[in-house]
């Protein structure tokens, strides 16, 4: 995914590696927090029948020449997230690349039968991936709108 940006090389580089700044008007992503090289947050995402539910997620982050890089982690929460990827800036634009998993442990004793429920996960996949892609740039963008000021 690609933002366009109006900033100088290193203003976006430092920009982009600024998590906390530049992702703070993503509408999925919630308290994060950077820690030394540990982003931690939630992910919020609409799930079939179970309203908006919220994912911890914990990434380490590494400075790579022009960008950041997302190594995500294992949480021992019974549903949580993962993100991992990188991001990288160019004169004009912002480049990211991610990858977000979302583990859900669904109770064993359904009713509706397997069937039904990969049916509903799939849909889900689905419509999560186009609600994160669209917030992800939005928030990033409206973010630069702020820096640019």
């Amino acid at each position: 995914m690609d933002v366009p940006h109006p900033l100088g090389l290193q203003a976006a580089t430092a920009y982009l590696r600024d998590l906390p700044r530049s992702l703070r008007q993503v509408a999925c992503l919630h308290d994060l927090q950077v820690q030394g090289n540990i982003l931690q947050g939630a992910l919020a995402v609409q799930l079939p029948l179970l309203d908006v539910q919220s994912f911890p997620f914990q990434s380490k982050t590494a400075d790579v020449p022009g960008g950041l890089e997302l190594f995500g982690e294992t949480l021992p929460e019974e549903s949580w997230a993962q993100i991992s990827g990188e991001g990288e800036a160019d004169s004009g634009l912002l480049h990211y690349n991610l990858d977000v998993w979302v583990h859900v442990n669904l109770p064993s004793n359904l009713s509706w039968g397997v069937g039904v429920v990969q049916k509903m996960a799939e849909a889900a996949v689905s419509r999560v991936t186009r609600q994160l892609s669209a917030e992800f740039h939005a928030g990033v963008a409206a973010g630069l709108l702020e820096v640019s000021a």
